[in-house]
């Protein structure tokens, strides 16, 4: 007798079922998460043809200063967003001029490059390129001394409070001029506690950032170009710690050996050359 083949068939159950619902569910929630997150990111951090995020343009808006020059206010809210930068600065001298590279990575990185010497902080870490360019002396220093290594570049602007009574800048309005394809306002900044300084910053009518700033003081006229780009300082490579007596100084690119660790700070607190 020929045989007939049986076909088994299973009935899924309720609990296979409901599991395969529950899955289901489970991706359709993973899905909406993901595209809910990426929408927040595309409505907050997305950039226009500006660079600008909608987030960033929102803060500029809606900036908030005690100083009336609501133009002012933008810029001073622009700068504290102004994490990352490349601040391209011309030196002049008499008729001497050197140029230098200052790029910020928020505010506990930066990397310098100047005549002679060039160096990179992180934290409280700070390394500098020996002078035959192949390996990078280490160091660590105070965090007080670290504003000293960044050269100068270590650029601070202080809302002024209507109240105080102390001394501090004054920002005075002087007119508008081009900054490349940009439009800029022009402000003299007045130091009380550098008189013999003559300051002047130009940021831009679109991001309120800070787009040029010139200061003389002592017959030296340092003038910077600022940029706004995305940047990551990272340790550079390869690396060789300075003994416990040397440091090497800002400005320098070799160490300096010391009679001992406890004249460090002595020799950080003189001028730098």
């Amino acid at each position: 007798m020929k045989k007939v083949a049986t076909i088994h068939t299973r009935t899924p159950t309720k609990a296979s079922g409901i599991v395969h619902i529950a899955t289901l569910l489970a991706i359709g929630v993973f899905l909406f998460v993901v595209a809910s997150g990426y929408a927040v990111y595309r409505h907050n951090y997305a950039k226009d043809t500006n660079g600008l995020s909608r987030s960033y343009k929102s803060a500029i808006k809606n900036a908030k200063c005690l100083v009336a020059d609501a133009d002012l206010c933008k810029f001073f809210t622009a700068w504290k967003l102004s994490r990352q930068y490349t601040a391209q600065a011309t030196i002049t001298s008499g008729t001497t001029a050197s140029t230098a590279t200052f790029v910020a990575d928020g505010t506990d990185k930066f990397h310098i490059t100047a005549t002679g010497y060039e160096m990179i902080g992180i934290g409280t870490t700070v390394y500098a390129r020996n002078a035959a360019g192949d390996l990078w002396w280490q160091q660590k220093v105070e965090q007080k001394y670290i504003a000293k290594f960044k050269g100068g570049n270590d650029y601070t602007f202080t809302e002024p409070q209507v109240s105080s009574t102390a001394l501090q800048p004054s920002y005075l309005a002087s007119g508008t001029e081009k900054c490349g394809d940009l439009t800029c306002l022009k402000y003299q900044v007045t130091d009380p506690l550098a008189p013999n300084k003559l300051q002047f910053i130009w940021f831009d009518t679109v991001a309120y950032r800070l787009q040029r700033l010139r200061t003389t003081q002592g017959g030296i006229t340092n003038d910077c170009d600022f940029t706004y780009t995305s940047t990551s300082i990272t340790d550079p490579s390869p690396t060789q710690e300075v003994s416990a007596n040397q440091i090497v100084l800002p400005g320098t690119n070799e160490p300096t050996t010391l009679p001992s660790a406890a004249a460090i700070p002595n020799a950080l607190d003189s001028p730098s050359p």
